[in-house]
């Protein structure tokens, strides 16, 4: 009999370690399996449109847009290089005519009920130049050819939403025949780059990307020029698509006019990458995007400081102090707020390190060589080129030995010897004075810590904060300590 219980008990304390590594393990909570997909963001397609004017959703065969209130235009907050000769590529179906359907695009007397879409691409900033390519097709059912209009402008804010080409007297020229037509399998794949510009099947069924503008055409070929010079600055671009929206039926009874019906289209595929999905969810094949470091102009890096490399464009990065460093976008067509990044710098004569973050110091002075990682939450990796930047001595704070991350209660530091030079490493300024140098310290309740013979006192648990200050005719410099007291 105590046998037996000897044997119940041992049994229930391994069944009792087991749940609590089980628990350890998982955060004590049940782990659900990963699919190895991520959950695709549609807030990213709609900068451009107002409140409640078109219906998105995942589908099955893509993501579909359809206006639903005198929609205008929609588009991607993603941005994509055009930079050393990458393409965007965009596949997307328009089944805008239906035999059954009077709900969809007919012939009219606004250009917005026959237009099929309009393929924008937008530089940087809303005033940077403007390519688009429209549309559009016949009215009558058993016409299967897509008709295709190139044009640019200098200045996309107000190009963007001018009605007609007409109106804005900009430069255009008609496109070869866009293969396929509007009907539900229609498919269109468009390209852009800075050298061919817009491209896409050609020629009916032959499927193979060609150039749109047949520059053996006097027109066509100012038109061609004219969006490479428009373009030959700009590294990257945001897709616009432009497409009609029926009024809703309460606006039209308030007195309101516009478009008598409504485009939508299913977009397929964006640089390779599927977006055809019923559930959201999809598997992340393309590497993120970030173009190339680049520093501010008239800013110099000094020696032995710390700085903070900034991604202007994406929302989900935030800029820290000092920044001299940065990169203009990142950007992935599915996880644009999740990404991950780590700098990459090799010191004069020195070999490169990788820094998780956007934090780095520098050490010397001289000339450093730096590319930026960036990583999407599967995993996908794109490293940049590298670029070159200068740093150079001037004026700083010194310190004759290292402050100590951690620390203990109740335990004493001796602070390190401090003092200032100047870019030549003089310690004096011209009247022979030394550099002003200021010390401070607070605590965990940010009350001010006294500095006694060189030394401070750790009486409280938390962070400790230790500053060193200097401004002076011949410059300024500060820097910052942290200490965790346990």
């Amino acid at each position: 009999m105590k046998k037996s219980r000897l044997f119940v008990c041992v049994l229930l304390v391994l069944v009792s370690c087991f749940s609590v590594a089980c628990g350890k393990q998982n955060g004590g909570k049940k782990e659900t399996p990963s699919d190895g997909k991520v959950t695709m963001d549609k807030t990213l397609f709609n900068e451009y449109a107002h409140e409640n004017v078109f219906e998105i959703k995942n589908t099955a065969e893509g993501l579909e847009m359809q206006g639903i209130q005198n929609l205008k235009c929609a588009c991607s907050k993603m941005r994509f290089s055009i930079e050393e000769g990458q393409k965007l590529s965009l596949t997307f179906k328009a089944p805008v005519w239906e035999n059954d359907s009077e709900d969809y695009l007919v012939d009219g007397v606004n250009m917005y009920t026959k237009t099929c879409v309009d393929v924008m691409l937008r530089g940087q900033t809303a005033s940077a130049p403007i390519a688009q390519l429209r549309l559009w097709g016949e009215k009558a059912v058993d016409k299967t050819s897509v008709s295709g209009r190139v044009a640019y402008g200098m200045d996309g804010s107000s190009y963007a939403y001018e009605s007609s080409f007409g109106s804005t007297g900009l430069p255009f020229s008609d496109t070869k025949k866009v293969s396929g037509n509007m009907r539900e399998n229609s498919y269109f794949t468009i390209e852009f780059d800075k050298e061919n510009l817009f491209s896409s099947y050609v020629g009916g069924e032959r499927m193979q990307i060609e150039p749109l503008l047949d520059e053996s055409n006097e027109e066509a070929k100012q038109t061609a020029n004219g969006i490479r010079e428009a373009f030959k600055d700009v590294k990257s671009v945001s897709i616009v698509l432009r497409f009609s929206g029926k009024l809703r039926e309460d606006l039209v009874e308030m007195g309101y006019t516009g478009f008598e019906a409504s485009s939508r289209i299913i977009i397929s595929e964006i640089n390779g990458q599927s977006l055809a999905t019923a559930d959201g969810r999809l598997k992340d094949t393309k590497k993120p995007y970030i173009s190339a470091p680049e520093i501010v102009e008239g800013l110099k890096l000094s020696a032995y400081n710390r700085y903070t490399y900034e991604v202007k464009s994406n929302e989900s990065v935030t800029a820290g102090n000092s920044t001299v460093l940065y990169s203009a976008f990142a950007t992935d067509v599915l996880s644009w707020a999740k990404l991950s990044y780590a700098l990459l710098i090799t010191p004069p004569n020195g070999t490169e390190t990788r820094t998780e973050g956007l934090d780095f110091s520098t050490q010397g002075a001289g000339v450093y060589k730096v590319r930026v990682a960036v990583k999407d939450e599967s995993g996908n990796e794109y490293i940049s080129p590298q670029r070159e930047f200068v740093v150079v001595d001037t004026y700083r704070i010194n310190l004759d030995g290292e402050i100590p991350a951690k620390a203990k209660k109740n335990a004493e530091l001796t602070l390190p010897n401090a003092y200032v030079t100047n870019a030549s490493g003089e310690r004096t300024d011209a009247n022979g004075q030394e550099y002003p140098l200021e010390v401070s310290v607070s605590d965990p309740l940010d009350l001010e810590v006294e500095i006694v013979n060189g030394k401070i006192k750790f009486t409280r648990t938390g962070t400790y904060i230790i500053r060193y200050t200097s401004t002076s005719e011949d410059g300024s410099d500060e820097k910052e300590f942290r200490i965790i007291v346990s």
